[in-house]
């Protein structure tokens, strides 16, 4: 048998600890032939390595070990992000004026979907669609996205709801690992992430949240409650009110004033966005904003300015069938998406998907 014919055996071996006798027997060669091949220090894979050990009779065993698996790494933010000195949960980011669209060429606006109320790990979360999603976010340059709490199912023990903890498909530690998994190949363009009411079980208990270990290891900037947010793109600026939301209203008009509440104290005044009511909605008001304009310390002119103002519900991921919500007789929740478009002109609305019961985009709404 030549050197190479042996070696092309050698290298469909198991990759464990053998003698020169076992190496000899399995190839079916001389023990000085299997010799000449490892001193010949053999071609194997990229990354893999050829070691030799004594065992405790005094006798060498070699050993191929397989190439590393390589660190998962995530791509470099595909925006710039300020936070307000002190950890205060203010932010700006800065979107790059070149971004492209679906067709590669200059955008003319980009989208912002918040991922809010996913339940990753419930038995009903719709898996499926929310993957697609994320799928979404990744193949389009000009969408980028945010996480807005309960974006895990993570039931304890004593969680509402009494046997809540078995509605799960999978654990708390497993829903974290596979929602870093899953949205690993957009994290770059995931904004911020807050948690819910869901994630602050773990907080409540042991003072630590798992989305806030999520965000962490993808480099996604974590804030423990409501977000303000600033946008800024092709010189204009569209500011937000993000927060998870509270309350159990089951009509529209409850909603939104849970929804539009931080009204009375915060001045980011294009968007208020809210989750945690598992339905999606969206009410678009006009607000007059004075203006002025000074030179040289005097005012030089003055104006009102009319802007649309939007509150927004965003939908879950938490299918109705088989959930506590049917069995309370709540309503069923929505199963639109709902997308924040900024346009290059500085115009600005919100885009709802309507789904069928498959999850078929069917029809779109601009409001």
């Amino acid at each position: 048998m030549s050197l190479k014919q042996l070696q092309e055996q050698f290298l469909k071996l198991s990759p464990k600890g053998r003698t020169l006798e076992d190496l000899s027997k399995e190839l079916g060669a001389s023990r000085e032939d299997v010799k000449s091949l490892l001193e010949s220090k053999p071609s194997l894979e990229p990354g893999a390595q050829m070691v030799h050990w004594l065992d405790h009779l005094g006798q060498t065993h070699y050993e191929v070990i397989p190439p590393e698996t390589p660190r998962k790494t995530v791509q470099p933010r595909a925006f710039r992000l300020l936070r307000q000195p002190g950890g205060e949960a203010y932010i700006r980011v800065f979107i790059p004026d070149d971004v492209l669209d679906l067709n590669g060429k200059k955008a003319k606006f980009i989208e912002l979907w918040p991922f809010s109320d996913v339940h990753w790990g419930h038995k009903r979360c719709d898996r499926k669609n929310y993957v697609l999603d994320v799928k979404e976010v990744g193949k389009r340059p000009n969408r980028f996205c945010f996480w807005n709490g309960d974006n895990m199912e993570n039931a304890l023990g004593d969680s509402a709801g009494g046997a809540a903890w078995a509605e799960q498909s999978s654990s708390p530690k497993e829903q974290r690992d596979q929602l870093e998994e899953v949205n690993r190949p957009v994290a770059h363009k995931t904004i911020f992430a807050h948690p819910g009411n869901h994630e602050a079980r773990s907080f409540k208990k042991a003072q630590t949240d798992p989305l806030e270990e999520v965000a962490r290891s993808l480099d996604i900037a974590y804030f423990p409650g409501p977000v303000n947010m600033e946008i800024v793109w092709r010189g204009y600026r569209w500011t937000f009110y993000v927060f998870h939301g509270t309350g159990a209203s089951n009509t529209p008009g409850g909603k939104l004033n849970a929804a539009g509440k931080p009204r009375s104290f915060n001045d980011f005044r294009n968007f208020f966005i809210m989750g945690h009511v598992h339905d999606e909605m969206t009410h678009k008001v006009i607000r007059a904003i004075r203006r002025r304009e000074s030179e040289g310390g005097q005012v030089k002119r003055f104006w009102a300015e009319y802007l649309k103002e939007y509150k927004v519900i965003c939908p879950s991921y938490l299918l109705y069938d088989g959930t506590y919500a049917e069995e309370a007789g709540y309503s069923p929740g929505s199963r639109n998406t709902v997308a924040i478009q900024l346009f290059a002109n500085g115009d600005y609305h919100v885009v709802s998907s309507k789904r069928n019961r498959d999850g078929e985009e069917i029809a779109k709404d601009t409001i």
